[in-house]
Order: C-alpha cells, then sequence, then structure tokens
C-alpha cells in the first residue's frame, strides 16, 4: 500500500464515520424541530452516537409533519452545506444522508416494524405508494451520485467541481421527489383553517 492509497483511505474511513454521525443527528433533529415548532412536547431524545437516535412528543398536532422532517431535512440539510462548501467529503455525505435516508424509508416498507417511521408515516396517513416512490427516488439517486463521489475521492488528482456536477443533475430526479412530498401534504396533511 503506497503512502497516497493510505492516506486516502483514512480520509475514506473518517468521512464515512462522520457522514454516519451527521446522517442520525440530521435525522433526528429534522424531527426535533418539526415536532417543536408544529406545537408537540418533547418528552423523550436520544442522541448519543453509539445508540439509534429516537424522540418521543406528546400532545403533536401534526405528528404527521414531524414524522416526515427526519427523513426531508436529514436529506435536505446536508445536501444545503454541500452546496456551500462544494468539497468531496461533503458531498460525500450529502450523499450518503440521501441515500441512507431513502433506504431507511424503503427498509421500514419492507420489514414492517411497528417503531420505524415509515410504519409512523402510514398509520398517520402517508401513502404507501407514495412513501415507497419516495424512497426508491432516494436511495437510487442518493446511490449514483455517492458512488460517482467515491470514484472522484479514490483518485490520485484533485477532485473536479461538484457544483457543475449537481448542476447536470437530471430535474426530473427532483421533480420527482418534489412531487412525491407535495402530494402526500396536500393528500394527508390536516391543516387548521382559519
Amino acid at each position: 500500500m503506497t503512502h497516497d492509497h493510505g492516506n486516502r483511505l483514512a480520509v475514506f474511513a473518517v468521512t464515512a464515520i462522520w457522514a454516519w454521525t451527521v446522517m442520525t443527528m440530521a435525522h433526528e433533529l429534522g424531527h426535533v424541530l418539526a415536532g417543536i415548532v408544529g406545537g408537540g412536547k418533547l418528552i423523550y431524545l436520544e442522541l448519543r452516537p453509539w445508540h439509534l437516535p429516537d424522540s418521543q412528543f406528546v400532545g403533536d398536532p401534526f405528528p404527521w409533519v414531524t414524522l416526515w422532517a427526519g427523513p426531508v431535512l436529514g436529506s435536505l440539510v446536508p445536501l444545503g452545506i454541500a452546496v456551500l462548501i462544494k468539497r468531496p467529503a461533503t458531498w460525500f455525505i450529502a450523499w450518503f444522508c440521501l441515500l441512507a435516508n431513502g433506504l431507511y424509508l424503503l427498509l421500514g416498507l419492507l420489514s414492517g416494524g411497528p417503531e420505524l417511521d415509515t410504519n409512523k408515516l402510514i398509520r398517520a396517513g402517508s401513502s404507501t405508494a407514495a412513501l415507497a416512490i419516495i424512497a426508491l427516488i432516494a436511495t437510487t439517486f442518493g446511490y449514483w451520485k455517492l458512488r460517482g463521489v467515491c470514484r472522484v475521492m479514490s483518485r490520485p488528482e484533485p477532485a473536479p467541481e461538484f457544483g457543475a456536477a449537481l448542476r447536470k443533475t437530471p430535474c426530473w430526479i427532483f421533480a420527482g421527489l418534489a412531487w412525491g412530498i407535495a402530494n402526500s401534504l396536500l393528500a394527508f396533511a390536516r391543516w387548521p383553517i382559519g
């Protein structure tokens, strides 16, 4: 193993650890932010890195929004940071977060675990089909983009500008995600009027 290869491997390992930490924290803090802003009372919060994060609310008038905020903010916040910083490591973390949140929703559908966000979303009124479509798009797109970043991070030459790569991203992927989320919001959210 060459010295340069060892350095890249160490950077990759540290970045992967950060990616997991950012993903779990951004996801759970998305739930917390939405729950508190929506008027719920936070009664339990677990954020220790060696445990799976968890938050519980009582009196949450919008549990559906609180539940969706985890995977949505858990994906969009890291992507927003990557857009600002434009470094391969931040793109690695951002695409990992999108992939992980998509897989989490998808595996929740397949496993049927009652305490997973996916099944809580279904009980709160989300469409199983919309959840499956959003999860598949996020998983596929996150995997595709993460693979590209891994290739760039493994090269010995400097990385290209990632902002240009993001601008070339097919708009239909973002449009599909936006449509799925908007469709679910309009169909299932029960916002008080007046």
